[in-house]
Parts: structure tokens; sequence; C-alpha cells
């Protein structure tokens, strides 16, 4: 298992160039950038539809509030329920507007195809995972979100009949609509903790939180800007 990047660094891409990500999925870096990738005017409307929708606060102890389904630590039946019961809110934040996440994917699957990579939505029992969620994040301790990885949600034993479980690589696509002046930005570590991390601190299935003092022992790169676009892989 890959624990660390050799070469730890953020990849600066230009915003019309989807075809950069492909050296993520191929791990030759950890973290692509695409700064300013959506224009201002459609940051203030995803934004301004994100509040007034009156999204809902976490009932899972991870702090923040939250439109549109998502399934940590959630069965896959009951995901796929709230795919069915809450897409209509992720509809509603890009209903007549360009979406700029889509519009990533799609560009990104057209470069991937080339390279004989498929990328399409994990699928259980003929249905499909939504494309996206919208997040704000509200802890007050040292981190908004505390860290994490990504990986051990994907993985849990709640997942076993699921095909997301067997993925080679897992990354994350950001695009962050808003943030504050000062704060808010996207700390990485590198490292990339295994199974006897995550029993360590009890976060097997889970992957959160992990201890500030553990991550701080580690290289950390910062990546932030209200309309920065941020890929992230994370290897197992």
């Amino acid at each position: 298992m890959i624990t660390s990047f050799s070469d730890f660094s953020v990849l600066a891409c230009r915003k019309d160039d989807a075809h950069c990500a492909l050296r993520v999925l191929r791990n030759e870096v950890p973290v692509a950038t695409w700064a300013d990738f959506a224009n201002l005017e459609l940051c203030g409307e995803i934004s301004s539809r994100f509040w007034n929708s009156v999204p809902l606060q976490r009932e899972d102890s991870v702090p923040g509030c939250s439109l549109g389904p998502f399934h940590y630590r959630k069965s896959p039946e009951a995901y796929f329920r709230e795919v069915a019961q809450k897409g209509y809110e992720i509809e509603f934040l890009f209903e007549g507007l360009s979406n700029p996440v889509t519009d990533f994917i799609a560009a990104l699957r057209l470069f991937a195809l080339e390279e004989g990579i498929e990328i399409r939505a994990a699928r259980y029992n003929g249905s499909e995972a939504w494309s996206c969620r919208a997040m704000w994040w509200n802890g007050n301790g040292v981190y908004a979100l505390a860290p994490h990885d990504d990986i051990a949600q994907v993985r849990a034993s709640i997942n076993a009949e699921f095909e997301i479980t067997k993925v080679a690589h897992v990354f994350a696509l950001n695009l962050y609509v808003q943030a504050p002046v000062s704060g808010g930005e996207l700390l990485l570590w590198n490292i990339l903790p295994g199974d006897s991390e995550r029993a360590r601190f009890r976060i097997t299935d889970s992957g959160y939180p992990y201890p500030v003092d553990y991550v701080m022992a580690y290289r950390k790169e910062t990546s932030k800007s209200p309309r920065d676009c941020c890929v992230c892989l994370m290897v197992v």
C-alpha cells in the first residue's frame, strides 16, 4: 500500500483543462486544482439557493449542513432511498444554471475514455448514485471539518454489497462556491492511513475524525479560493 507521495504538491491547472485531471487518475500527482473554475455570479446564485433551501443539520456527529443525498455511514439501501427522496434538492440548486460539477465530470469522462478508463455513477440494484451533494461545514474546533480520509467510508463493511467497495482508487471532486476571506482553506496531509491506523483511532468504517496531533506530524499543502475546483486522490 502507498503510505505517502514522494512528490507531494498541488498541480495548478488552467480552468479549461479537464485533461489535467488524468495526471491525478494515473497517480502521478495527488492533487490538482482549477482556480476560478466557476464565475462569481454563478457561485453567488448557487450559494443563495443553498441557504434559501434551508439545508438540514447533519445528525451523524459530523458538524455541517447538507442538501442532497450522501452515503457516509449509511447502508446502500438507506442511501438509495435518499437518492429517491432528496435528489430534487440538487436539481433545484442547479435548475436553469450550468452545473460545474457535472460539466467537469462530462469533460473528464471523454479524456478518460482515451486512456481506457470508464467514469460513471456507481450502481446498486439497478439504481445509480447521485452526481453530487452540497455541504457547509460548521465545526467549532481547530477545523470546520476535522481531518479525515474518504477511503474508509467507501470500504466500510456496511457497503459489502455495493460496487464502490471494489474501486481501485478513491478521489474527491470539490467545488468551493463560498468561503470566508480568512479561513476555509483545504488542508491536505501527506499520509495515507491504513487499517491499523484507523483501528487505533476507532474509525475503521468512517475514516473520521483523525486527531490533529497525528496529522500534524506530516507535511501538508493548502489550497483555497471561493471558486476553486479541487480534485484530491487518495490511493490504497
